[in-house]
């Protein structure tokens, strides 16, 4: 099973696939919960989870949140984490980012800028194809 996460600083929104087929999603208040917490509670409820995907609202680099200004953050080296902890693999990466990527590949474009407003503010940039990254 894979778990694809969309972490803001006001949602938790997840969507549970197994074999390609969506078979849960849900939307929890992210307001002072640790995404580390809140992915343990889930992968009690479904304990078959192998690979989990974040698009997380902050820095992260190589597998860590280096730091999210709207979120708690209750587990730093996330990745390693859950590998070690739960022998899942975990993919994160900034939000934004993801957001762009997907954008840059639906509209076939090397070129993308994507602004985000909510919780916070984001900016995801493709340039010449790849992801300008914002950390250091």
């Amino acid at each position: 099973m894979k778990l694809c996460i969309d972490a803001g600083g006001t949602y938790f929104r997840y969507e549970l696939f197994a074999s390609d087929k969506k078979i849960a999603q849900g939307c929890e208040s992210s307001i002072g919960i640790g995404i580390g917490f809140w992915l343990k509670k889930i992968i009690q409820k479904y304990p078959e989870i192998k690979v989990i995907s974040i698009g997380f609202a902050g820095q992260v680099h190589n597998g860590s949140i280096i730091a999210s200004p709207n979120m708690t953050i209750d587990i730093k080296d996330i990745k390693n984490y859950f590998k070690k902890n739960f022998d899942i693999a975990l993919f994160i990466q900034n939000d934004l980012e993801c957001a762009v990527l997907a954008e840059a590949s639906y509209h076939n474009s090397k070129d993308v800028c994507a602004l985000y407003l909510g919780s916070g503010m984001g900016l995801g940039v493709v340039s010449g194809g790849r992801v300008l990254k914002g950390y250091s």
